[in-house]
């Protein structure tokens, strides 16, 4: 599907997939090595400390209106973070499902979820409750561990 795509659109297509990692891993929970490392595995030379400030609303748009391919490219870039670290419990997990939402994914990463991350339609949509609850603030400044 990428390969198709010709030399602008691949550039076009980099340049989002940094973004949608970015927004993905910003948020001071998701500060881990595991999480760096696998955005190394998509940009060798990735360093969190560069991340730029990104619109989230621009990249929403740009996600929304393209093709279910694309949009499972995407939701596949969520799905190999979303698990990588477990010492984060499900925190990158829920961030990655309140995204797929937000971008207008959610029957694609549910797809994606039930096949390949193994989340049964149960366990999910109680993640989707707890994403529709908000991350507790615990979560957001202690390091990257969940309180409850």
């Amino acid at each position: 599907m990428l390969e198709l795509l010709d030399l602008l659109q691949q550039r076009r297509m980099t340049d989002l997939t940094r973004a949608v990692i970015e927004v993905l891993i910003k948020p001071r929970f998701a500060e881990s090595e595991r999480l760096e490392l696998m955005a190394r595995q998509y940009f060798p030379r990735y360093d969190r400390r560069q991340i730029t400030a990104t619109d989230r609303e621009e990249i929403a748009e740009q996600l929304r209106a393209m093709s279910r391919s694309l949009k499972s490219y995407f939701c596949y870039v969520l799905a190999d973070f979303a698990l990588t670290d477990p010492d984060l419990d499900d925190l990158v997990l829920l961030e990655a499902i309140g995204l797929a939402d937000h971008w207008e994914m959610t029957d694609v990463f549910d797809e994606i979820a039930g096949r390949d991350l193994a989340i049964d339609a149960v366990h999910l949509a109680r993640l989707r409750s707890r994403v529709s609850q908000g991350l507790p603030q615990e979560a957001l400044t202690d390091g990257g561990k969940a309180v409850e």
